[in-house]
């Protein structure tokens, strides 16, 4: 947008959103302004507990939303706002915000809520159910533009009453600046303990729906391979129990990281021989587009995949890697194919790349968005 020549503003939380800590910098502020390079960070103030439990969470989303109109509308005048959902809470200070301040209304959505909380069983409470429903009507009602980042979404979206010119399909592709076949580096790889081993990489998050206790199982499986190694890198609720279950289980061939900083993951990526990407097996899922499947692709690393789908077949129509169902057993046979067959392994990461390079270039992509918004504003 600011390539475009936007002036950009973003309203955005001071918690981590993987280990929902908050940095040192912003503890006890009620707001921080963060100029960056052609762009304003408002930061205001948020609660800090966003992964104790499921309530907490609930109060994180409902403070940001009351704390971010807030900032909103002592904000320089802008023309158009963007809300992006998820959480639905988002939307909705964006939709006050819009009124408000008079501007237009683009609804991002990037997963459905509250259908996906809803089926994966997290959303249960019947008045709590309703009132999702009824806020996820009145905000496609009130968005001048709602745009999704993933065809699988567009069934939803007509069935709510989106549908022409209102609704625009933009995925969020890859950024190929960034994520793009480096050499491996020698040092990290010793520094890992990896020399010599078959390395099944997972990077993203570590929540109630990334299903990473199946890939767990595939470990169990696979401890007669000395030479496998499972590798995890990222953060989030689950993250405590799945540590605690490869300590228990004697998982000696899984290695658990932090979450890394956005520009060391492709030199993490290069290590691998295979890439895991995998989500709760429920219908929901199979319309996304996991933004992991993207940065595989464009680092050239095969990838196997649980999520049948949309994102299923990005992965197979490129030739760039394989689908397995949801089970530890079928998991960990693929992994013994894939380790004895590396040369095709290199083929599907080759693939995947060319297929990066001329069909998810993020550039492209914002460039369509920015061209969205001018439209939005005629």
């Amino acid at each position: 947008m600011v390539r475009a020549g936007y002036r950009v503003s973003i309203v955005a939380g001071a918690n981590s959103y993987l280990t929902g800590t908050v940095d040192e910098k912003y503890r006890g502020r009620w707001s921080m302004v963060e100029e960056h390079d052609g762009y304003t960070i408002y930061r205001p103030w948020t609660y800090a507990r966003m992964h104790k439990s499921f309530v907490h969470r609930a109060i994180y989303f409902l403070v940001f939303m009351c704390t971010s109109v807030w900032r909103i509308l002592w904000m320089p005048r802008f023309d158009v706002i963007v809300g992006c959902s998820p959480p639905i809470t988002v939307g909705v200070a964006a939709a006050i915000g819009a009124f408000v301040r008079g501007s237009r209304f683009i609804l991002e959505v990037r997963d459905l809520w509250p259908a996906f909380p809803i089926q994966m069983g997290v959303l249960r409470n019947r008045f709590l159910v309703s009132v999702s429903l009824a806020v996820e009507r009145v905000l496609y009602r009130r968005a001048d533009l709602v745009v999704i980042n993933s065809p699988g979404f567009i069934e939803h979206m007509e069935s709510r009453g989106v549908t022409g010119a209102r609704l625009r399909l933009n995925p969020n592709g890859v950024d190929l600046d960034t994520f793009k076949p480096v050499e491996p580096d020698a040092n990290l790889r010793q520094q890992l303990g990896l020399d010599g081993k078959f390395v099944v990489l997972y990077i993203g998050a570590h929540g109630p729906a990334n299903a990473l206790h199946a890939l767990l199982d595939s470990a169990a499986a696979l401890l007669d391979d000395e030479n496998i190694r499972i590798l995890l890198i990222g953060g989030g609720k689950q993250k405590p129990e799945l540590v605690e279950r490869v300590r228990r289980d004697g998982l000696s061939n899984v290695m658990m990281l932090a979450p890394q900083a956005k520009d060391t993951i492709p030199a993490y990526i290069a290590l691998a021989d295979l890439c895991y990407a995998s989500l709760q097996n429920i219908s929901m899922f199979t319309t996304t587009y996991p933004n992991k499947v993207f940065d595989y692709l464009a680092c050239g690393k095969a990838t196997l995949t649980t999520i049948d789908g949309v994102s299923r077949r990005v992965i197979e129509d490129a030739g760039a890697g394989m689908y397995v169902p949801l089970d530890g057993r079928q998991i960990a046979e693929k992994i013994r194919w894939a380790k004895a067959n590396t040369a095709a392994l290199q083929a599907m990461g080759d693939r995947g790349r060319r297929a990066a390079l001329k069909e998810w270039d993020r550039k492209s992509f914002a460039d369509q968005f920015a061209a969205m918004v001018a439209q939005s504003l005629t």
